[in-house]
């Protein structure tokens, strides 16, 4: 772990300390001999974590070998990735990490955002760990964030009635916000201020009841609330193209165009000029629209143009292969769904050394290189692709790729990753 890396992680998840470091990552006792900040020693060091009260006593050699098994397990080797979001887990983990690998699930699953969901995971997690043996799931693992959300406010002393007070939201228009729209049924609230977004978003499971989150949102661009009958319905966002229910879940294609349509004449956004819209609109028609096609290749998104091919067209979509096989996850998805074979530009693209900044140094196309030799070759990368191999034998997808080949393992993968991780 580089030594600011180091700093940045002590800090974050608020560490104070009672051996070599102070709060800010700053080390209390002599440098190194070298004048070096914290390399890796056998000395121990005593963390109070300040985000769950729980004391941790361990070798530095030790938290070097931990985040060396967190990296690869959960992070697919990707260390600068594992810094940046671990102590935000950590964060919302009240326990001593007994809930970290659901968190880390829900995060690869696209079903929680850090730091931004932090806050509320945690207080709903709390909220779990008293009140589980009351609920009728009690496996953590059978819940996404909504759905525990959900589970947890009929164990909240709370009547049906109140519950449903509490999400709805009064319909207020606190300072910073204004009101939009009001035709007696839908009511629309712009936000542009901290507080008011806050205020607005609490009872929800939206992270921007966090001042902080909201912040961060606003100055990217204004918030939406929309109110149905007065009770508070969707929140939108369209820097970020997103529009969320109450759970914070997205909502459908069909909703998100039937809200898109109100805020026409305050965002001036339509289907005809916004890709998600676009992209929305042409798969419920499920025919080619060629303003959507424009749309999507001015937006520069893989994943846009790999769902555009896949579930409009139905087919090859040449004119945005060049953007898809930038991104080796959906050029991987986009051989096995809608070429449905191999694509011989991207097994190029793996191969080439020209390509070897985009592909071959980030430890994500290495998965990807992986996962197209199995679910689209469905052989080995071998002959004139044996550096290819070779990459895919000292990362972390090495143990999935031997089995899958019915390969050894131990003999076949190299460094850490021969090691078994449990």
């Amino acid at each position: 772990m580089a030594d600011m890396d180091r700093r940045d992680f002590l800090k974050r998840t608020k560490t104070s300390t009672l051996g070599h470091w102070d709060r800010e990552g700053k080390r209390l006792g002599a440098l190194n001999h070298d004048g070096s900040f914290g390399r890796y020693s056998a000395e121990s060091i005593h963390c109070f974590t300040g985000s769950y009260k729980l004391l941790v006593e361990a070798t530095l050699d030790q938290v070097k070998n931990r985040l060396q098994i967190w990296t690869k397990q959960y992070f697919d080797g990707i260390e600068s990735e594992a810094l940046r979001l671990l102590p935000d887990i950590i964060a919302a983990d009240p326990t001593n990490g007994k809930y970290s690998e659901w968190l880390i699930r829900q995060y690869k699953n696209g079903n929680a955002r850090f730091p931004e969901d932090s806050e509320k995971l945690r207080t709903n997690l709390e909220s779990f760990h008293k009140k589980k043996s009351k609920l009728a799931e009690k496996d953590l693992n059978k819940y996404t964030p909504a759905g525990l959300a959900k589970a947890l406010e009929q164990k909240l002393g709370l009547t049906k009635s109140e519950v449903k007070q509490a999400r709805k939201g009064k319909l207020f228009i606190p300072p910073g916000a204004e009101s939009l729209f009001d035709n007696g049924k839908i009511q629309v609230v712009k936000v542009t201020e901290t507080d008011a977004a806050s205020k607005l978003a609490n009872g929800t499971e939206w992270c921007v009841v966090n001042e902080d989150m909201a912040r961060s949102y606003l100055s990217k661009g204004p918030l939406y609330f929309v109110y149905i009958n007065g009770k508070r319905k969707v929140l939108v966002h369209y820097e970020t193209e997103q529009f969320k229910n109450v759970y914070d879940e997205e909502i459908s294609r069909e909703s998100r165009l039937s809200v898109a349509k109100i805020l026409e004449p305050f965002t001036g956004k339509n289907k005809d000029n916004y890709a998600l819209l676009a992209l929305d609109n042409a798969k419920i028609e499920r025919e080619r629209n060629k303003q959507a096609e424009i749309l999507i290749i001015n937006e520069k998104s893989p994943k846009f143009a790999y769902e555009y091919a896949k579930d409009v067209i139905g087919k090859r979509w040449p004119e945005a292969e060049d953007m898809i096989i930038k991104d080796p996850s959906y050029a991987v998805l986009y051989a096995r769904d809608v070429i449905e074979g191999s694509w011989p530009e991207l097994e190029n693209a793996f191969e080439a050394d020209s390509f070897k900044a985009d592909y071959l140094k980030s430890e994500r196309a290495v998965r990807a290189a992986a996962d197209y030799a199995m679910m689209v070759r469905n052989k080995r990368w071998t002959g004139s692709f044996q550096k290819v191999e070779n990459q895919i034998r000292n990362s972390p997808s090495c143990d999935d790729y031997a089995k899958h080949f019915k390969l050894d393992p131990q003999k076949f993968c190299l460094g850490i990753y021969r090691r078994k991780i449990v």
